[in-house]
């Protein structure tokens, strides 16, 4: 039986072994190495694409963004024209010929009196008070006994047409028929006319018009007459207080309810968020829940406070921009009506244009 012979052995076999196994040791860190670089190499390329489709998708959006405020700025022009087509449609309802009424209003032959002309304190008494502001022009002090004062449109004649003697109080449909027929058909007309002139004309149709007092009319048709809105505001609030001494609330006069009607003036009840141009609904309960609910704590309130609360709603508000509110509910707090109507008119949608 032979035995391995260590001296036959070649004295490099044992040297030329670790050196065989180190190299292939060598190529197989080298591959997981090669292995690895290329993936780095293709999670960098899918870095990339993904970096360029956002920024392709962020270009999208600025675009869409821009084209929805085109359009949005579109549409407002478009709903001021459609305002402006009412107003003029509404007026022209509103100041029909009377000779038209006069001939499909049914003639009565009880006594009547005018609405306008029955005293209303005790349903003054009864309704629920409710603090409200019309605003277009500075507000007017007419009585201590009002808390809010309302405002008239802006001074100008050819708001009103000048045959609708229905605006000023005291004069219905009856009435005005009276004053036609007996030559009295414009503001101008009427305010040429003294009270005893006036009561003689009414007597001379039945004792059923007695009770009403013509002294205010002269007073007020030369206040149309001129154009002076304000001061109408005013003559038929000292009617409304005379006849009224205990109201505490403010009421809507003739004169406004006609220039409300046609959208001339705008009406919120105290510290309506919604006044301010830029907030609706929505936005409105977002501040509310926030604690802002009045116009003094909206103009205290920083902007970034606002931003925050519109972020934290959702991309949805995204457009809403707060900037100028603060500034807005400052000054409906304080009263400056025309001042907050100049503002409002230079803004977009609450922006500054």
């Amino acid at each position: 039986m032979l035995l391995f012979d260590f001296c036959s052995v070649n004295p490099l076999l044992p040297w030329f072994l670790p050196f065989v196994l180190g190299l292939g040791l060598g190529y197989l860190l080298w591959s997981k190495y090669k292995a690895m670089v290329k993936h780095l190499e293709n999670s960098n390329l899918d870095l990339q694409a993904n970096l360029a489709a956002s920024i392709d998708e962020n270009t999208q959006l600025r675009k869409s963004k821009e084209a929805a405020d085109h359009d949005l700025h579109q549409v407002k022009n478009k709903l001021r024209d459609i305002e402006s087509s009412l107003s003029a449609t509404a007026a022209r309802l509103v100041n029909t010929d009377s000779s038209t009424l006069a001939s499909v209003t049914p003639k009565i032959e009880s006594p009547m009196i005018e609405s306008s002309a029955i005293p209303i304190t005790e349903k003054v008494e009864k309704s629920p008070k409710v603090e409200e502001v019309v605003i277009l022009a500075a507000p007017i002090e007419i009585s201590k006994s009002i808390e809010k004062v309302a405002t008239a449109a802006p001074n100008n004649a050819a708001l009103v047409e000048s045959n609708n003697l229905q605006i000023l109080e005291g004069i219905g449909p009856k009435v005005l028929e009276i004053l036609n027929n007996n030559g009295i058909n414009t503001f101008e007309q009427l305010s040429q006319k003294t009270p005893t002139e006036l009561r003689s004309i009414l007597d001379s149709y039945g004792t059923k018009y007695r009770m009403i007092d013509v002294n205010p009319w002269v007073t007020q048709a030369g206040l149309a007459h001129r154009g002076d809105w304000d001061g109408l505001v005013a003559s038929q609030r000292e009617i409304f207080v005379a006849k009224n001494p205990k109201a505490k609330e403010v009421v809507d006069t003739k004169i406004e309810k006609h220039f409300m009607r046609l959208g001339i003036l705008k009406k919120y009840a105290q510290d309506d968020l919604k006044a301010v141009e830029g907030i609706g609904p929505k936005i409105e309960q977002l501040l509310l829940a926030d604690g802002i609910k009045t116009w003094a704590q909206l103009s205290a309130a920083p902007v970034q406070r606002l931003k925050d609360i519109l972020e934290k709603a959702g991309p949805r508000y995204m457009l809403a921009d707060p900037t100028t509110w603060p500034k807005q509910a400052g000054l409906a707090d304080a009263g400056e009506w025309g001042q907050l109507d100049a503002l409002q008119k230079a803004l977009n949608g609450g922006r500054e244009k």
